[in-house]
């Protein structure tokens, strides 16, 4: 298959418009087709080409390695293969520019001296034009005049293939119908693409709204905390003055039911005021600011924030929606997330009313509660003191353990929460945090299960806090006037107790984190383009390569001269030898370049009624030596023939002149 030059060249063109790579592009398309117009061709061993592969390969590794740090891991592959025309170029300006048709490629890497591997002999070009066409289609810009270009460029590579037997009109005219018909099929795809995942986005909300309302964090099941308890993994640092910061707040849910909490409040788009997003509405007197770094799954999550926060400062985070208690979600930001949160524990939200919901307690816990209700002072009791006797109750005889396991709870009954109050009396605080919101609902307080993080630990290199998975915590809210207070049943030693269980290398970790830390606010807070990086190290690797084969090419030329490349055919003495040997004893040699009637000329062995015999001759010689189909029987005969009359001839001639 024919692959011109130019064509290489307008993909590679068709590439950089489409991955948005214009000055690479044009700087590659021109040095593939520089070398269509090239006067003088360069002269590279197999060895050099396996020196090139390997180049290659070095490359293609160096390449990775930046992806991989520089690009979300989920584009590590697409990003990789978006820049393979410009990783492979070496190799195809390789075999542009010394015009051979086949290349060897191989690599010399991991052996000795005379060790490696080579390929079957190869046409490199194709391989190239089909990838350069396949990472303009990853990078598809999705603009109109995709399909047109790249059905241009298929439509050059069939033309200048094509079988003779079509015509170039009747050929054009197929290929436009059947590009037509592609280009039909293609949008009536995307069409029912578009049509299915729309109807599967409207099932999924259908089927959360009836379900649970947030498909991202709407329930809470038992456990899901106490995972992240044996983790000393640090998710977030926290730099405030403020020695009375001990929580940071992430979530409420209303609902228990199923041994799992549920919220069905609807999130409202949260619209920010250039980097500032407005948490609360105004009046708030100036508060206390604390500087948060936020490690978000999947660059979305729920957002950790002290009680009373008002405002925030967070130019990475671009989209967020927030629920009228407080909850606030972030839809769109880096991995790392960094604000700036300013917050008054004295003021709360105005919109942060009280719902029927905070009041309910199902049917599979009532009668439990109950009779524990039964037990407590509740005649003339305000609410404080309600607050104050569950505290009581669950001080009393109640530890905290992380030894908790379900299979122990259904031994003793169908409820973890029932084992708990009733057997165990030991469990950590999703089961403090639980209990205490059921029982206040029960006692009439209008309460709310509530999840976040519990501050406490000074970091190891520094002056901030960190906070670690294992301080995840849950607890309580009760609503007591018109202001929701913290109720925390859970034992004071609790991060002790946790404390306690910390590897002893966790320092390690620590160091890991903080590295890690750095380099993420260097990678998402600097301009940083790994494009030119990328481009700087192939330009300077590559320079490296042909100077040291043009060093290469420089020893050959002083030692042999310039490698000229010549077709060779096969030697096969002809009779026409025998002329030549009884001219070149005549005392004349023939000069380079001489052509042999005018060389017998010039030693006067003939005249010229003996030039077009000898001109015979010298044709058969000729069809003997170069036509791919020789003389015949017939011909050799009258070949060997007219060699012996003539010297037969010549010698009579010779011996004439003598006498």
């Amino acid at each position: 298959m024919k692959v011109p030059s130019p064509l290489i060249a307008a993909t590679a063109l068709f590439w950089a418009v489409e991955s948005n790579n214009l000055l690479i592009g044009f700087l590659l398309a021109a040095l593939i087709a520089g070398s269509s117009v090239m006067p003088r061709r360069l002269h590279f061993s197999d060895n050099d080409f396996i020196r090139i592969s390997d180049l290659t390969s070095v490359i293609f590794l160096l390449t990775a390695a930046l992806i991989l740090l520089n690009v979300d891991k989920v584009l590590f592959l697409k990003t990789l293969v978006i820049w393979q025309p410009l990783i492979l170029a070496p190799v195809l300006l390789a075999q542009l520019y010394t015009g051979r048709q086949q290349i060897v490629i191989g690599t010399g890497l991991g052996g000795g001296k005379k060790k490696g591997y080579k390929h079957e002999p190869l046409d490199f070009r194709h391989f190239y034009l089909g990838g350069c066409l396949f990472a303009a289609a990853m990078a598809n810009s999705r603009g109109i005049y995709f399909y047109p270009f790249a059905g241009a460029l298929s439509f050059w590579l069939l033309l200048v293939n094509r079988s003779r037997a079509f015509s170039v009109v009747s050929f054009s005219a197929i290929f436009v119908c059947a590009l037509s018909l592609g280009y039909l099929g293609m949008k009536g795809a995307e069409d029912l693409h578009h049509y299915l995942r729309q109807k599967a986005r409207m099932y999924m909300q259908d089927y959360f709204a009836a379900k649970f309302t947030d498909p991202y964090q709407s329930h809470l099941s038992y456990g899901n905390i106490g995972r992240l308890k044996g983790s000393s993994k640090i998710v977030m640092w926290v730099d405030s003055p403020d020695i009375k910061l001990k929580l940071l707040k992430q979530a409420t849910y209303e609902t228990y039911g199923k041994q799992a909490w549920h919220s069905s409040n609807q999130f409202e788009h949260l619209m920010p005021r250039g980097i500032f997003w407005h948490l609360m509405a105004a009046p708030y007197d100036s508060g206390k600011l604390a500087t948060i770094e936020f490690y978000l799954p999947k660059e979305k999550g729920l957002l950790p924030y002290p009680y009373g926060s008002y405002k925030m400062r967070a130019p990475d985070i671009y989209e967020a929606e927030q629920k009228r208690d407080g909850t606030t979600r972030i839809l769109d930001a880096p991995p790392l997330v960094t604000y700036g949160i300013f917050y008054d524990q004295k003021i709360s939200r105005k919109s942060d009313e009280m719902l029927q919901k905070h009041l309910l307690v199902s049917g599979e816990q009532k009668e439990l509660l109950e009779s524990i209700a039964s037990e407590f002072a509740l005649e003339g009791a305000s609410v404080s003191d309600r607050l104050e006797q569950v505290r009581t109750f669950l001080a009393t005889g109640f530890t905290y353990s992380l030894d908790v396991e379900r299979q122990s709870w259904q031994t003793f009954a169908k409820d973890p929460l029932e084992t708990f109050l009733l057997k165990t009396k030991s469990g950590h605080c999703e089961l403090y945090a639980t209990a205490a919101t059921l029982l206040l609902r029960q006692l009439g307080v209008p309460s709310r299960y509530v999840t976040g993080f519990a501050i406490s630990e000074k970091e190891r290199f520094g002056e901030r806090y960190v906070v670690r998975e294992r301080h995840a915590h849950a607890w309580s809210e009760a609503l007591v006037g018109n202001r929701w207070v913290v109720v925390d049943t859970t034992p004071a030693d609790w991060l002790g107790l946790e404390l306690e269980n910390r590897s002893s290398f966790e320092w390690l970790g620590d160091l890991w984190a903080l590295l890690k830390l750095k380099y993420d606010q260097f990678r998402i807070h600097s301009e940083f383009d790994y494009r030119y990086t990328l481009s700087a190290i192939i330009v300077f690797l590559s320079l490296i390569l042909i100077y040291r084969i043009y060093r290469r090419i420089n020893v050959r030329k002083v030692s042999q001269g310039a490698v000229i490349v010549r077709k060779e055919f096969p030697s096969q003495p002809t009779p026409l030898a025998k002329i030549e040997q009884t001219l070149a004893k005549s005392g004349l040699p023939r000069k380079s370049g001489e052509p042999f009637l005018s060389w017998a000329r010039r030693i006067d062995a003939i005249g010229n009624d003996e030039l077009s015999g000898l001109r015979e001759i010298f044709r058969l010689h000729l069809k003997m030596r170069f036509d791919p189909g020789g003389v015949n029987a017939a011909e050799l005969a009258q070949f060997e023939d007219l060699v012996e009359r003539w010297l037969v001839h010549y010698q009579q001639k010779v011996g004439s002149e003598l006498t």
